[in-house]
Formats: C-alpha cells, sequence, structure tokens
C-alpha cells in the first residue's frame, strides 16, 4: 500500500436509482486528480461491491487529508443537491489485516458473445500487447485470446460505469473488478481513475475487517 494514502473519507449516493452515473462523476474527480499539472494520489474503493449486482452505495476514497479536502471540493455541487453525502475525513487504522484492489479491466467493450472478435479489437489488443513487448503476438494470438475471454465470460458480468473521454469527448465502459490482495500486491490498472491501487479492506462502516 502506498504510504502516502494516509486518509480516507467515504462518499455515501443517496439517489439510489443513479448511483452508476454517480459513480462515474465521482470517479471523474479523481481522474482529474490524478491528471493534475502537479499529480496527487488518490484512490479508490467500493465497499459495497458486487460482481452480479454493482459497485453499492459507497466509494470510499484514500489520500493525503489535505487531497481528500480537495476531493469533497470538487464534489460539492452532488453534496449541496443532496445527490451524496461526504462523511468525516479519518486516518487509516495502523493495524489492518486484510487488503483490496480494484481495478479496470481492459476489454471493457468487447460485449457480443460473438466466437470472432471485431476487426477493432484485434487491432487495439495487438498494438498493447506488442507495446508491451510482445513482439510475436499477432491475429492468431489475439483469436485465441477472445476466445478465452467468451468462454470465461470476462468483464460481461463485471460491474461498470459509463464514462467519457477528457481528452477527446469519447465515450466508454469502465468495467471495474474488486479482489482481496495481499498488502505488498502490485499496482494495477486504472491508476487513472483512482483504480488499482492497494488500500485496507474496511467494512462499509469503516471498520477495519479481521
Amino acid at each position: 500500500m502506498s504510504p502516502n494514502l494516509s486518509h480516507y473519507m467515504d462518499i455515501v449516493i443517496q439517489d439510489g436509482h443513479i448511483h452508476f452515473e454517480l459513480h462515474a462523476r465521482l470517479l471523474f474527480i479523481a481522474h482529474q486528480l490524478a491528471g493534475a499539472e502537479v499529480p496527487v494520489p488518490c484512490a479508490v474503493d467500493f465497499p459495497g461491491y458486487h460482481r452480479q449486482h454493482g459497485l453499492g452505495f459507497i466509494m470510499r476514497v484514500f489520500a493525503p487529508g489535505d487531497v481528500l479536502e480537495a476531493f469533497q471540493l470538487k464534489a460539492m455541487p452532488l453534496i449541496n443537491t443532496e445527490l451524496v453525502e461526504a462523511k468525516p475525513i479519518h486516518r487509516i487504522p495502523e493495524q489492518v489485516a486484510r487488503f483490496v484492489r480494484c481495478t479496470s479491466l481492459r476489454d471493457v467493450k468487447v460485449q457480443s458473445r460473438s466466437e470472432n472478435p471485431t476487426p477493432s479489437w484485434m487491432r487495439r489488443e495487438i498494438a498493447f500487447r506488442q507495446r508491451k513487448g510482445h513482439a510475436d503476438f499477432g491475429e492468431t494470438e489475439a483469436r485465441e485470446l477472445w476466445r478465452k475471454r467468451a468462454t470465461k465470460g470476462g468483464v460481461r458480468h463485471a460491474p461498470f460505469v459509463q464514462m467519457r473521454s477528457f481528452s477527446n469527448a469519447t465515450g466508454f465502459r469502465l468495467y471495474i473488478d474488486r479482489r482481496s490482495v495481499s498488502a505488498d500486491a502490485p499496482t494495477g490498472a486504472g491508476k487513472g481513475y483512482g483504480l488499482g491501487y492497494v488500500v485496507p479492506d474496511l467494512s462499509e462502516t469503516g471498520e477495519v475487517v479481521l
């Protein structure tokens, strides 16, 4: 866990009918902080997460105390209209036994159950793998990966929020996975939205999970 994530704050969604939209707006605030001229550490967790039913009604934000105050300030339009409630800022307990990590899932645009991948998905996946150093990753490997994901179900059963790119305003689905990890687990995908960080596994009331 990052030593800079010293405090946490719960943002509680008050209108469950639009909770996915509100989560998206809160994630965008984390995205703004991460993309600032001087990026600041900011991690999010969803203690009410359920893979089949959604993210729950709480976004827990981990950061230094002053960053949480900045987050709350950016969320004031939602707070003032009583769409969300910002709970008090607390210091992370010193003794934490369990940790979690929320990550974004890369195959977010794969929704068809077709056995054949789309050409656009193929291009993106091959380019991504080759950038990661897998120079021999080509169409054959991409098709096999598609089939494996189609068989397992993958992100089709993970909750998502509808986001919009800050750079080109393109809409996309951000699928989110939440898993228990060790305290020294590596950072995962999604840092630009506060995801991917290892954080304490606290209950929905903010108590340490033993």
